[in-house]
């Protein structure tokens, strides 16, 4: 099956995709024949080219959000950086320990509430507030250190949002 139309289904793909795309393609309808190798029936050519168009839609797809994602985070990084104080915030926020920098980032970068957040670590919803709570007074004694005032941005979500210090747990 594989020498008969190997050429053809990288053929198609090539057609959609670029070359090292289309080999890729190829190995994944392959993989896929070998493992549905029973359900093929003869000619396999309409099943091969069936599965490398589902194929190559997944990968346009996958495409056009690693596109939509690289924008939101250029964004995201653009918007940051004309906020004043964020490079010490960062800073400050890289000097907690793991779990503080986790909570915190459930809370500021991900927009998480505190019943979610509690849910992602696997505590409870007071605990999770406690923790959050301390986190926070531990950065607001970083960004002390670093000069940076309590409110040193608007943000809402994102990195630079840290510096806000909402004691809401929200």
């Amino acid at each position: 099956m594989f020498s008969a139309h190997a050429d053809q289904v990288y053929a198609f793909a090539a057609h959609r995709l670029d070359p090292d795309s289309a080999g890729d393609v190829v190995s994944e309808v392959y993989l896929a024949a070998w493992r549905r190798i029973g359900e093929i029936r003869d000619p396999a050519l309409p099943w091969l080219l069936g599965t490398a168009r589902k194929v190559i839609s997944n990968e346009l797809r996958g495409r056009t959000r690693r596109s939509a994602l690289t924008e939101r985070l250029r964004a995201t990084a653009d918007e940051s950086a004309a906020v004043d104080g964020v490079p010490e915030v960062m800073d400050a926020l890289r000097e907690l320990s793991e779990p503080d920098q986790e909570v915190l980032t459930l809370a500021e970068w991900y927009g998480l509430s505190g019943r979610e957040a509690a849910q992602v670590l696997g505590c409870s919803t007071g605990t999770y507030a406690v923790r959050l709570h301390r986190a926070r007074r531990r950065l607001r004694q970083r960004l002390e250190e670093f000069g940076v005032p309590h409110q040193a941005t608007g943000a809402q979500h994102g990195p630079a949002a840290t510096a806000t210090l909402r004691e809401d747990g929200q």
